[in-house]
């Protein structure tokens, strides 16, 4: 990754943080696909099939979704009742590619949460923390942390939509705004990582934290009590 393209597209991450207005449905996950939505509202005329024996969890796949003018082959997956509860988009890697997403991200989202092989990088404990000298550094901090776990082959960037991310300093780390987001905002997902199959590749995920959480929740206390 050219270092004047992750320069570029961190300028739009951090502008998106403090400024960006969202306006969405407090179930969308992407486009026409909402949280909830019945399995039997993709039917198999319209190109879905069963995919879950492939991704190890109840799941249709469809081929050639369209996202920023380029096709991803599409997962949905479902929970145990049968209600979308996730997407993700998947692609070739190229740089370009993961420009065009990232940028397009970066408008409606902020960066909260990095993480590689190895290492973590909570983007919003070290603003909380006062370690950043102005955004040359912030800049600076977050690119070293991306090219080396490009380098490495798996990096994972976690967004939240930007008018709840911008509420950064109400929270003391990412696992803290994560567990009190509120239902109606969504969280994006990057990954790059090798594919044994395809090579190099980029996923990209939208889910609604929060309706999992509280649905994990209700599952929790509806669980039958006894004795063992």
């Amino acid at each position: 990754m050219k270092m004047k393209i992750l320069v570029r597209l961190l300028c739009f991450l951090m502008v998106a943080l403090f400024s960006s207005q969202v306006v969405a449905s407090d179930a969308r996950l992407f486009k026409g696909w909402d949280y909830g939505d019945s399995i039997d509202s993709f039917p198999r005329s319209q190109g879905y099939y069963d995919c879950s024996a492939d991704m190890g969890a109840l799941a249709l796949c469809k081929e050639n979704v369209e996202f920023l003018s380029l096709n991803f082959f599409s997962v949905l997956y479902f929970n145990d009742d049968q209600t979308l509860g996730n997407v993700s988009l998947i692609a070739d890697f190229s740089p370009d590619v993961y420009a065009s997403v990232v940028g397009a991200l970066s408008r409606d989202f902020a960066l909260v949460y990095m993480e590689g092989d190895r290492d973590r990088f909570d983007f919003i404990k070290k603003l909380n923390s006062g370690e950043f000298d102005g955004s040359q550094q912030v800049t600076e901090t977050i690119t070293r942390f991306e090219n080396t776990q490009l380098t490495n082959g798996y990096l994972d960037i976690v967004y939240f939509e930007a008018d709840f991310a911008k509420q950064w300093s109400s929270f003391s780390d990412y696992q803290d705004m994560l567990f009190s987001i509120p239902e109606d905002v969504r969280a994006a997902e990057v990954i790059v990582y090798y594919n044994d199959v395809w090579g190099p590749t980029i996923e990209v995920s939208f889910n609604l934290p929060g309706k999992s959480l509280q649905r994990a929740k209700q599952q929790v206390q509806s669980a039958p009590v006894e004795d063992f």
